[in-house]
């Protein structure tokens, strides 16, 4: 498996995740690179000859994907790390806006980067065995 690996799996793609979310605007290839070793994500045009700012641009579009997908089942959520991320809405901001506690939306932040992780790390498996397949 040329993935991240069976061991590490989910729990550290979950963490990837956040750091890379985090460094949303950087112009650094924090939390980039465990990206190049998922085969979805090279399919989808991110690789290391991109330059930095081209590979966080990709990153971050490819992120936003899943987080507008994961607002079909989730809207909230996904608005949640929508506003936090890409929008660079404070916390506080967000609770105040959403009429609901720091805590809360706290919590759902933490729930959508677990939901993203599982969600990409379904679409890494099953490009796995469908190119097992062939």
């Amino acid at each position: 498996m040329e993935t991240m690996g069976v061991a590490s799996g989910k729990g550290q793609l979950h963490k990837h995740i956040h750091i890379a979310l985090k460094e949303w605007g950087s112009p650094s290839r924090k939390g980039i690179e465990p990206f190049f070793r998922l085969a979805v994500f090279r399919r989808r045009g991110l690789h290391r000859r991109l330059r930095v700012v081209e590979a966080r641009l990709t990153l971050n579009m490819l992120l936003k994907n899943y987080i507008y997908e994961l607002g079909q089942l989730q809207p909230s959520i996904a608005n949640v790390l929508l506003q936090r991320f890409s929008e660079h809405i404070t916390t506080k901001q967000i609770a105040y806006n959403m009429g609901a506690s720091i805590e809360t939306v706290n919590r759902m932040q933490a729930a959508g980067i677990r939901y993203l992780a599982d969600i990409i790390w379904d679409d890494e498996l099953l490009g796995e065995s469908k190119e097992g397949q062939r």
